[in-house]
């Protein structure tokens, strides 16, 4: 069981998923710093508990927390707990072509935040090793984790798949039907700029 601290403290809740032979998987939910609700995955390695290293995961669009149970409970065979997280807002990536620059750029910062929430859940768990974390993002996961690492300095290992160093220009450029609906909208020029001020590029110079 998890420590009642947790509960109190974060709002997290669990429910056993699945007992496997090297791991045990759970479905959670948290309160991010906002009070938003942050659904989750946990993957426990089973056996006696010592000081773990831990992975957070963070997944792109189109894709769904379930994309990294494989992963993880390959991780828990040695030894790693794995938290699996999805974005503030559940089905948000989908609603982008309705939200303004301004938006956009909000909700990536509130990726981010939440990404540091799990990292404050999984230190205070107890048996996390607080200097064996890292946090892989892939996509918009990427994003986030370029900007949780300028203000975050406890993973020690951060792994971007998939994203871009501008999202304002990925917007700008790409020919998917969605981003080409998306720049039919509003003040193209005036969401750009807004969008721009979460770039992975402001934040990666400073992960070393």
């Amino acid at each position: 069981m998890l420590p009642l601290l947790l509960a109190a403290q974060f709002g997290l809740q669990t429910e056993l998923l699945e007992t496997r032979a090297r791991a045990t998987i759970y479905g959670c939910n948290f309160s991010d710093a906002h009070a938003a609700h942050i659904d989750c995955v946990l993957v426990e390695p089973r056996g006696p508990k010592t000081k773990r290293a831990a992975v957070i995961f963070q997944h792109g669009g189109g894709q769904t927390m379930m994309q990294y149970i494989s992963e993880a409970a390959m991780l828990a065979e040695s030894g790693i707990v794995s938290l699996i997280i999805d974005p503030p807002g559940r089905g948000r990536p989908n609603d982008m072509q309705k939200m303004n620059g301004a938006e956009i750029r909000d909700w990536m910062f509130e990726v981010a935040s939440a990404g540091s929430r799990a990292i404050d859940i999984l230190i205070a768990r107890g048996d996390v090793d607080p200097v064996r974390i890292g946090f892989a993002g892939h996509s918009y996961g990427a994003n986030a984790a370029a900007i949780i690492s300028a203000r975050d300095r406890r993973p020690s290992v951060y792994v971007l798949t998939g994203g871009t160093n501008q999202i304002s220009e990925h917007v700008r450029t790409n020919t998917s039907d969605f981003w080409q609906t998306y720049r039919k909208r509003g003040d193209l020029t005036s969401d750009l700029k807004q969008i721009a001020e979460a770039d992975a590029a402001n934040f990666l110079p400073t992960l070393k």
